[in-house]
């Protein structure tokens, strides 16, 4: 596969709406595998713009999910780039020419210091105020499975996703996982099947973290990446911001407990929040949401990146200890 294969449909585009095309910015992987989406710089009609191409594994229809939250009631600390132009060529795959977002301004940086988690969660609340509440399309099939059947189904997948890395690691690489799994991926489910059986589905971005908001130079935030607005769990939405900012990135040789003590700290700030946003039983669903996410980490993550053997081994052992105390039922 080449380096960039949305590099052709780039001129493409470039020559059907006048875009002229810069240098490529960014590109992403699902999984470390296929290239899900790639970001170059340039000039539409005189201004600084990138194009946005994207090839997802799943149904998205990203430049209807960013023109929908320009059309809901923004809240005055957040915004999204401008749309100045967009194409769907298939339900997974399309483009966006939208606003640069530039200047002095920048991007949020994973891991967050205590005092950047605090005004993190008050941008979160912002986006959950300004957020569209119902969709603009039709739901998919697996969005309209109940909550405990939808987190059931995406983990079966990233089961999959790691047998097939498993396949395919050479011989002489030692696999990490082992017996010791079954078990905890069975109480896995069990509890997610208990927890969300009478949760609800939200309508959400999806991919609220550090590294999809930019920080602009008058105070003001910008919330980028609609790529993944879909329905999910509630709760979802907060695991998924511990998730981003340390459950994945953080430092994996620290000893166990200094590992765990971000996540707890997380945890205090995230709680206030859940209760705002109208959750019951605040603790059992952060919780749950916490198995999900760890469970996720190590099947999709920790298994199908390219990482050091050292690297995934360190981590694996951290996130093991941790999914054992989350299915232990030890007070977080």
């Amino acid at each position: 596969m080449p380096l960039n294969p949305f590099a052709p449909e780039a001129r493409r585009v470039a020559a059907a709406t006048g875009f002229r095309l810069g240098s490529l910015l960014y590109t992403a992987r699902h999984y470390g595998r296929q290239y899900r989406n790639a970001i170059y710089t340039g000039t539409y009609h005189g201004k600084p713009a990138v194009l946005k191409l994207y090839d997802e594994p799943q149904p998205t229809d990203e430049p209807r999910a960013l023109a929908a939250f320009h059309r809901s009631k923004q809240h005055t600390i957040l915004r999204a780039p401008k749309l100045y132009a967009s194409g769907i060529v298939s339900p997974t795959r399309g483009w966006l020419i939208m606003e640069r977002l530039a200047g002095t301004g920048h991007f949020l940086r994973s891991p967050l210091a205590i005092v950047e988690r605090e005004e993190f969660l008050h941008v979160f609340m912002a986006y959950r105020k300004s957020f569209p509440r119902k969709p603009h399309r039709p739901l998919t099939l697996l969005e309209q499975l109940p909550a405990h059947e939808y987190h059931t189904v995406r983990i079966s997948r990233w089961l999959q996703l790691a047998v097939d890395t498993e396949i395919a690691r050479p011989l002489r690489q030692q696999a990490l996982i082992g017996k010791e799994f079954a078990p905890l991926y069975e109480a896995a489910l069990v509890l997610l099947r208990k927890e969300f059986k009478n949760r609800k589905m939200l309508w959400c971005h999806g991919h609220v973290k550090p590294k999809e908001i930019f920080q602009c130079a008058d105070g003001s935030f910008a919330l980028t990446d609609f790529a993944h607005t879909r329905m999910y769990p509630e709760g979802y939405e907060l695991a998924f911001i511990i998730w981003a900012d340390w459950l994945l990135p953080g430092n994996w040789r620290l000893a166990y407990s200094q590992w765990r003590k971000p996540i707890q700290d997380w945890l205090q700030l995230i709680r206030p929040i859940a209760v705002q946003l109208g959750y019951t039983r605040v603790d059992a669903l952060l919780h749950a949401s916490l198995v999900e996410r760890t469970l996720g980490t190590i099947l999709a993550d920790v298994e199908s990146l390219d990482l050091s053997y050292a690297e995934r081994r360190g981590r694996l052992t951290h996130l093991f200890r941790f999914l054992r105390e989350l299915l232990g039922n030890k007070s977080l």
